[in-house]
């Protein structure tokens, strides 16, 4: 029976040390999509890119704890190379959640997720929509009405 727990403790452990992604689409693509390397995939963390682009996938990577210093790296990569399978040109990294082993036979495990992001063309580093020309202050009411396009003084009004 001893060796029936040790047994099976040790298939959980050696079992359980895979990473796993899954996408789940949220928004159409702004263009077709083809396959790419996950070189080519850009990361971001703070904040995602300035640049005009759509969240086509929410992807979340999972992997059991194994006696590694570059979890992270491992997982990131896993998400950029799932991304750039889609198609994907950037993946924005998410929350990063821990799940501690409630006991010894079971391994603990890190979530992280991301969105992957694609923009609207191949190549395409706008910045997003134009933005509209800075207004002026106008000279009088006058001005105001017939250009609607500056900022009216409180003293015109």
């Amino acid at each position: 029976m001893r060796s029936l727990i040790l047994i099976l403790g040790l298939s959980v452990v050696v079992t359980g040390c895979g990473t796993w992604v899954t996408d789940t689409q949220i928004n159409p693509a702004p263009r077709p999509l083809f396959a790419r390397g996950y070189e080519s995939v850009e990361v971001f963390s703070s904040a995602p890119p300035a640049r005009a682009h759509v969240d086509v996938a929410l992807l979340k990577v999972d992997q059991a704890y194994a006696i590694d210093d570059h979890l992270g790296e491992l997982m990131i990569q896993r998400l950029r190379e799932r991304a750039g399978a889609m198609g994907c040109d950037a993946v924005f990294i998410g929350a990063t959640q821990e799940r501690v082993a409630p006991d010894l036979l079971t391994s603990g495990s890190r979530t992280m997720t991301a969105t992957c992001i694609v923009y609207g063309q191949p190549g395409d580093h706008s910045a997003g929509p134009p933005s509209p020309p800075p207004r002026r202050m106008c000279v009088d009411r006058k001005d105001f009405d017939e250009h609607r396009n500056c900022i009216l003084p409180i003293a015109a009004r």
